[in-house]
């Protein structure tokens, strides 16, 4: 991140970086646009519901974009299971298998949900 923040501060940085055309990005991420998340629940095994805020179009044309550039940069550990391409939950407990004792639990809401949240921790990460 220390090679972002260097050579690319700012919006205008953010989106040379990620190749975002600057006025439809500021359209897209105005306090309008982001009132216009839909809320739905999804049922989880427990029999409780998990929120989902699906953002609109405009922005997850931006995410699609950011999550492109990022993945053709980034390369994680081989311990890293979770949301990488060709890697499941199988993958992960394969690794603990020879294991006496597995404890998995969910921690509500961790990081962070896909929502507003996001906006402003890469904000604060671009420095804009």
């Amino acid at each position: 991140m220390e090679y972002i923040k260097d050579k690319y501060v700012g919006f205008a940085g953010v989106c040379y970086f990620f190749h975002l055309k600057w006025k439809e990005t500021h359209l897209a991420l105005s306090k309008e646009e982001k009132d216009k998340y839909k809320l739905f629940l999804i049922p989880k095994s427990s029999g409780d519901f998990r929120i989902i805020e699906e953002p609109p179009q405009s922005i997850k044309i931006i995410q699609l974009i950011i999550k492109r550039k990022l993945e053709s940069i980034y390369n994680p550990p081989s311990v890293v299971m979770g949301f990488i391409k060709g890697k499941s939950i199988k993958d992960n407990a394969l690794k603990h298998q020879a294991r006496r004792v597995i404890v998995h639990f969910d921690i509500k809401d961790f990081p962070f949900n896909n929502s507003k949240e996001n906006y402003w921790i890469f904000k604060k990460g671009f420095e804009f």
